[in-house]
């Protein structure tokens, strides 16, 4: 039986300031699609296909990397990133949330014969260690974080990498929000992306411009068991300006903003800026 009175005071606050009530990058039924989504080479939809992720190491080697190199994968995922880096001779920690994610990459590693350390932590929390060389966070999950959470990781990133070392990310820019329409549906489902089991489904996406910020909403009730979830997915876009502030605020030197590498099409149709903050 659904839950009605949840479900009511769940949907009563979709603002831009309201918390999921369960993380689906972590949910057991929703992992699993996840992360075959991040190794489909056909779709950018989790990770970017693999021959934008290859562009990304050549640029990271090119412009950010001074030879062999101890790098932190922040939001590793499967492990995309970090076993072509090892490949090349870097040393590579990842960590990710995920833990199925992190599960399959290190059976990828053990099995390839790579020395990458993983680990499954949440990155705003966990401590980053110190003296890296590099730290990267690919695939625009800095927008995708909370503005507290993504200080906090900037200052903890400046605090960890080696003098010269450099954290190297990547945002949407201000053309992100270009064509948005807000929009709202609902689906009763026997399954789906949400829940294996029969279920109800409210979506609605918003555009918050004085923030610079969509927001993606899904309330999810469960006929069968009852369940109510709220799932939150935001994505902050940003001028260079407003980079150039962050970066500053959180101690690094320089800031270097770099476009146009990476093979079409691009992740969402927006066209990714990927910034070196310099220590």
């Amino acid at each position: 039986m659904i839950d009605y009175k949840r479900l009511s005071t769940l949907a009563k606050d979709l603002g831009p300031s309201a918390d999921s009530t369960a993380v689906f990058w972590t949910d057991p039924h929703i992992a699993p699609i996840l992360l075959a989504e991040h190794l489909n080479p056909e779709t950018d939809a989790a990770s970017r296909r693999p021959a934008a992720i290859d562009a990304t190491v050549s640029w990271l080697e090119a412009r950010v990397l001074k030879g062999p190199s101890r790098i932190l994968d922040l939001v590793c995922g499967p492990g995309l990133y970090a076993e072509r880096l090892a490949r090349k001779g870097h040393r590579v920690r990842g960590m990710d949330f995920s833990a199925l994610s992190i599960e399959y990459a290190r059976g990828r590693a053990i099995a390839a014969g790579l020395d990458i350390e993983y680990e499954v932590g949440n990155y705003v929390e966990k401590d980053f260690g110190s003296g890296w060389d590099a730290v990267m966070m690919i695939y625009c999950d800095l927008g995708a974080l909370m503005p507290d959470d993504r200080a906090a990781v900037l200052k903890k990133a400046r605090a960890c990498v080696k003098p010269g070392g450099a954290f190297v990310f990547d945002v949407v820019g201000e053309d992100f929000a270009a064509g948005f329409s807000p929009s709202r549906n609902w689906s009763v489902l026997d399954s789906g992306f949400w829940s294996a089991k029969p279920h109800v489904v409210l979506e609605e996406s918003r555009h918050f411009p004085e923030l610079k910020m969509i927001q993606r909403a899904a309330l999810l009730a469960e006929e069968e068991t009852g369940r109510v979830e709220r799932f939150m997915i935001r994505d902050w876009y940003f001028s260079d300006e407003d980079m150039n502030r962050l970066v500053a605020d959180s101690g690094f030197s320089d800031c270097e903003f770099h476009r146009g590498f990476l093979p079409e099409p691009n992740w969402g149709d927006a066209n990714p800026v990927f910034v070196i903050a310099r220590a």
